[in-house]
């Protein structure tokens, strides 16, 4: 009976699974910018909680969703936030400068925009570890003690 089921469980998976798979791919498709932000923060959230912020993979699938978000809504300010600070995260000072500079022209007076602004700089003059590290334990913070992002 149990290995019948399964056979045919095996043989529904198999025509199920595209047809899953293009549910989900349309329904990102169709997400607005608030909706993909509010699931990738939620992914997020749980990373941050089980401590596994670090996973390359986590903060790729992420930034996948807050670049869909970002495509439909270049000023997407929260999406923006969330995206700066896990470019920072990976290192990439280069791509996070960008974001943040755009987080700038929206939003002039945001000092945390300016702090990052700041600590990127300092990564991109110097190179070094020590400014990866502060922005690190930067981030890590807001990620831990705030809602700012």
């Amino acid at each position: 009976m149990c290995g019948d089921l399964a056979v045919r469980f095996k043989r529904s998976a198999v025509i199920v699974e595209p047809i899953l798979l293009n549910m989900i791919a349309t329904r990102q498709e169709t997400l607005s910018a608030d909706q993909l932000y509010l699931e990738a923060r939620g992914l997020w959230v749980k990373a941050v909680k089980r401590c596994i912020y670090d996973s390359e993979d986590i903060i790729c699938r992420v930034m996948d969703l807050l670049e869909r978000a970002r495509q439909q809504n270049p000023r997407h300010v929260r999406a923006l936030v969330l995206l700066s600070d896990l470019l920072m995260q990976l290192g990439a000072a280069d791509e996070a400068m960008e974001v943040v500079s755009l987080l700038l022209r929206l939003q002039p007076n945001n000092k945390t925009h300016r702090r990052k602004k700041a600590l990127l700089q300092q990564l991109q003059s110097k190179h070094g570890r020590d400014c990866q590290d502060e922005i690190r334990e930067f981030i890590e913070v807001r990620w831990m003690t705030t809602n700012d992002w």
